[in-house]
Formats: C-alpha cells, structure tokens, sequence
C-alpha cells in the first residue's frame, strides 16, 4: 500500500480556496496511510468486521494493491465501513474525487465502493457508486462529482459481500479523496450520442451525453426533415434522458437533440410495424477490441442493413472508467446507434456503476427490462446482480414469463451475459453459469422460450437442448467475437452444442411470420458460417 499524506500535497491544486474558506475539516480526510499501520483511525464499521491484514498473495488471498497491508471484508456475510468528512463554505467550482482499488470475484464475492454528498441534516444529497466487482483481480476506480453549497458533508463507504465460502473476499487498497478545481468553462458540446435505445411500435428512448450540465433539453422531430414537432423537458444534467412516445408504427422520423447552445445533426430513424418482418444484428464482448469492432463488427453490421441491434454484454473493458465508453463504443459506433436503436444488455466488465448506469440507459430499474420489438418478445436480464431463489431480479423474471405479452409472441428471446453453457474458453476449467444452469435453464424449459442470446466466451456458439416438456427445443447461442480476444481452449463439454468457433462475428437475425433465421458472419473472411432456422409458434 502507498504511503502518501493527505493534506497539502492533496490540495496544492486548490490551497487557496483550502486556507481561506476552510472547505474541509483536515482533521478528518480520509485516508489509507494508517492502514500500513494496521489502524483504521477515522473509519466507523457500520456492520460486520472489515480488517486491515498483512498477507502475500497466495491461493486464498491476493495481496495488496499498493505497499504492505490492505482491507479485508472479513468473515461477515456483509460488512460496512464509512468515513464522513465535513465541508463547508461557498465553493461552486471545486469537484470531490474518490479513488480506490477493489479486489473481488473470488467466490462470487464482491466490494463496491461509494461516494455521498450529505446536507446539513445527513440526507445523501447525490451518492456515486463503483457498484460491486466481483472481478479476481486490482482494478482502479473514480468517483467525482461538482461540489455545492448546500453539501455539508461527504460520506466515503466500502461494502464487501460475501455469497459463498468462509471468508467476504472484498478487498481494497490504495484509497484517496481529494477536492480539485473545476476545469476552464468549455463551449457546451454533445460528446456522446444521441442514441437511440429500447424501441417500441410507438415508442423510442434518445440519451446523450454533454461535456457540462444544463437544465434545457429539446427533442426536435418529424416526418420530413424539416421536423416540425418538439419534445421538451428541464433537468439539471450532462446526460439528458427522454422517453419519446406518440410515434407511428412503421414510420419514417428525422430527428436532432438539444441542449442549451448545443445541438446535434439532423439524423433518422425507423419505428417497427408490429406486424412485418424485421432484420436484427447482435453482437457482444466487443471491449477492448475496437480497432475489430470499428474496423470489422460494425462495418458488417452496417452491410447487412439491420433494423435494429443488440449488444449482449462487454461493451466496455472497464465500465467505470469514462475514457472505455468513449473510445470503445461509442466513437465507433456513433453514426449506427444515432440512426439505429438498439437493446443493450450488461456484462461483467460494464459491470454496475454510476457511470454504467448512465453511459447505458435502460428502462425499468436500469438493469432488466423486457420489450416487444414486432413478434418478438425479448427479455433481459443482468447476470452480474443477483437471481438466486426470491431475489428482485428472479421475482420480476417469473412475473414477465406468466405474462400476456410472453404468452402472445410468436418468437421469445431471453438475453443476457453469462451463458449457462460453453465448450470454449480461455482455460479448461470453465463450462458455462452453474447459477445460470440451476436457476434459469428450468424456467426457460418450462415457460417455452425459443432462444437464449448470451456473450461472456469470446467465441460463437450455438446448441440445441432437448425437451422433455411440450415446449419445442431451445436455441442457446453465444455471440462472442465482436472484438475482444479470442478464446480458443475447446473442451466436449456439452454434446448438445452443435458449433463452436473462435471467430469475429456478428450474428443477422430474421423475424418473419414463418420462421427465425439465424446467421454468423465471419467478420474477418466476410462469408456465412453457420446458419439456423427457428419455427415460430408454441
């Protein structure tokens, strides 16, 4: 663990506003060099027994991130700790900034640290969250937010959970808040989108994301590209959000977005007829890999002229870090999700922070939804939140598969990241979700869905899995190759899985009346590589 004072070092960047408004109680900065004394001076356990250890990195614990000791959640099923820091004065230019590197993922435990601005009477005015790693290895997070006056208090927490084993496996080092000057006033810019995202017959949501907050926001539409209709709304943000209702099925819409001075082009879209065929393209686990995924995916996808996309997960290497969503995504894929709307669905490297979470808008609660796209029903669900037996995310997935809109679609579709099955991976010691076999796979046998979309291994793969209900077979797929490093160790895990390749690909999925057809482009060779027809009905 580094040894580094808070205090001046921190706030040489702001000394002046530090001497003469006394922003800050320095008294009560939080800090980490105690833990290389085996002290927790300033921290307040709120539940379970976070611990400062000293332990090399070995088969149980990885060592620490920085210098020689580090926090450790404990054997508690959930421990708390938090440190509030108080802050007073005028000060509308100055940003709070939490760094910190959590260690989870062993046992399916995780850490998340969190951010809070507190008012006078200790209401959390804004919280930011890195929301919960379960990723076995060190990786740095931010969390900053704009400063105000009517913050008293900034409250910093560390939360492990345990899900299995003896030990909570959360770990975290190298811990530091500092207070910094805003930047420069800047031209107001939209840096992001508009993109456009869960469409509906009627129905469509545009975001967009700009370099400063503003309260004014205009959607701009019509069916001319004079425009001529207006979509209002006032909120105080960077990253406007609308929900654009009244479309026509089945309709052509020019459309641009504003924000205070800036404004987008002029871009358009198309909302589905509920009862015509349609062409979706899917990828996923595009991350890292841009250069394929600008040079290749998207390319391909564009080629093959979709109506609408999806996204299965690992959009981003690093969903906490705001430079991933910029050069990984949304640079090479800014002229497709501005024309065509997509469905998004989270993987483990998006993972659930507050970045995430706008940098990927999605409807109900931000991380499962459902929707009807013509004939099909497609439900989502987040793979990285818990499932298990009467948790929020099974509860809602039981109720959506009872449902009329379930029962009445010709084609069901259940999408998410971590596939239940897989015959290729990195190493020889993985085969897909055991959570996901347990929980899921009887309830998709069950309740007849028609196929399982999924990403996670960086392959494609398609399987067939008999019945033994009076539901037809299932369709699993993994659409992995959309621009990360390949997996290439195969293992004969699952007989049923028909094909398994390590290839870039994007899958063209068509929708019609009298059946579901299923192609895997190779991206790279430009040539179709398997292919599947799906019958409609149940």
């Amino acid at each position: 663990m580094r040894r580094r004072p808070l205090g001046w070092g921190v706030f040489a960047v702001c000394s002046a506003f530090f001497l003469s408004a006394h922003l800050v109680d320095a008294s009560m900065l939080v800090v980490d060099e105690d833990w290389e004394e085996g002290k927790l001076e300033g921290w307040r356990v709120v539940e379970g027994d976070f611990q400062i250890i000293d332990h090399p990195a070995d088969d149980t614990f990885p060592g620490p991130g920085d210098g020689k000791r580090y926090l450790f959640g404990g054997q508690a099923p959930r421990s708390v700790i938090e440190q509030v820091i108080s802050v007073s004065g005028s000060h509308p230019e100055l940003f709070a900034s939490l760094q910190v590197k959590l260690y989870g993922g062993r046992g399916e435990d995780s850490i998340e640290a969190r951010l809070a601005a507190l008012d006078r009477s200790g209401a959390v005015l804004r919280e930011e969250t890195t929301g919960p790693l379960l990723y076995d290895r060190w990786i740095p997070y931010g969390l900053k937010f704009r400063l105000s006056d009517q913050i008293a208090a900034l409250r910093v927490q560390l939360i492990a959970e345990r899900r299995s084993g003896q030990n909570n496996d959360g770990f975290a080092d190298s811990l530091q808040l500092s207070i910094t000057e805003d930047e420069k006033p800047r031209k107001l810019e939209i840096v992001v989108g508009p993109v456009l995202t869960i469409p509906q017959p009627d129905s469509l949501r545009i975001w967009w994301h700009l370099n400063g907050e503003v309260k004014d926001h205009t959607i701009e539409y019509g069916e001319t590209d004079a425009l001529g209709q207006k979509a209002e709304f006032r909120e105080l943000t960077a990253y406007p959000y609308y929900h654009l209702t009244g479309l026509k099925p089945g309709a052509k819409y020019y459309y641009a977005v504003r924000s205070g001075e800036a404004v987008s082009p002029t871009y358009s879209f198309k909302t589905v007829d509920p009862s015509a065929s349609f062409r979706m393209g899917v990828w996923a686990d595009n991350q890292h890999g841009f250069w394929i995924f600008g040079g290749r995916t998207l390319p391909t996808l564009m080629q093959n002229e979709p109506d609408v996309v999806m996204a299965v997960g690992d959009l981003v290497d690093n969903g906490s870090r705001y430079n991933d969503w910029l050069t990984q995504l949304y640079t090479p894929a800014k002229n497709v999700l501005a024309r065509i709307p997509w469905f998004p669905v989270r993987g483990n490297h998006d993972g659930e922070s507050t970045l995430a979470y706008r940098m990927c808008r999605l409807p109900n609660n931000g991380s499962w939804y459902a929707a009807t796209y013509g004939m099909m029903r497609l439900v989502v669900l987040d793979t990285n939140l818990n499932y298990r037996e009467e948790s929020e995310q099974l509860t809602w997935f039981l109720g959506e598969i009872v449902s009329p809109m379930w029962k009445g679609a010709l084609y069901r579709i259940v999408a998410f990241h971590h596939p239940p099955f897989s015959n290729l991976w990195d190493n020889k010691y993985y085969n897909g979700e055991v959570l996901g076999r347990e929980i899921l796979v009887p309830l998709f046998e069950t309740f007849g869905a028609d196929a399982i979309f999924s990403g996670h291994s960086h392959s494609y793969q398609h399987g067939l899995r008999p019945q033994s209900n009076l539901f037809k077979e299932i369709h699993y797929f993994i659409f992995g190759g959309g621009g990360g490093t390949l997996d290439t160790v195969f293992l004969p895990n699952w007989p049923f899985i028909l094909t398994a390749e390590s290839r870039y690909h994007v899958a063209i999925v068509d929708i019609s009346p009298v059946g579901m057809r299923v192609k895997a482009i190779d991206t790279v060779k430009n040539e179709v590589f398997d292919e599947v027809l799906i019958s409609g009905g149940h």
